[in-house]
């Protein structure tokens, strides 16, 4: 069993059930609601060097799927407070969106300019 997140860019605010369904889109491969950008490989670059992937690590149930547009996290519970923790601050800092299946919720960025 894990606990998924889902990161991804948004150029405007949005609610948890626009969220959830963007999520899951993006579970079944259908990227049609979202957007590549720039931070989202930086994102995950910043997660793998600090959380590497491999089941030898402990720190995933499935390694991390990324796209140019989106990455889904699958984080083994034993490391869930670590892992999302350092998730949703950087997906935070770097102007992403943060979506959180098991609770429907979304943590959105607090950045000022949301057409970037």
């Amino acid at each position: 069993m894990s606990f998924d997140l889902g990161v991804w860019f948004e150029p405007a605010p949005i609610s948890a059930g626009q969220a959830g369904y963007t999520y899951e889109l993006l579970c079944r491969a259908d990227t049609s609601t979202v957007a590549a950008n720039d931070a989202v490989p930086r994102f995950y670059e910043d997660v793998v060097a600090r959380f590497p992937c491999g089941s030898h690590a402990g720190v995933w149930a499935v390694d991390p799927v990324r796209t140019g547009s989106h990455v889904i996290l699958s984080i083994d519970w034993s490391r869930l407070e670590e892992v999302a923790e350092f998730v949703f601050r950087r997906a935070g800092e770097l102007g992403l969106v943060c979506y959180d299946p098991q609770a429907g919720e979304v943590e959105l960025p607090s950045r000022t300019d949301w057409t970037a």
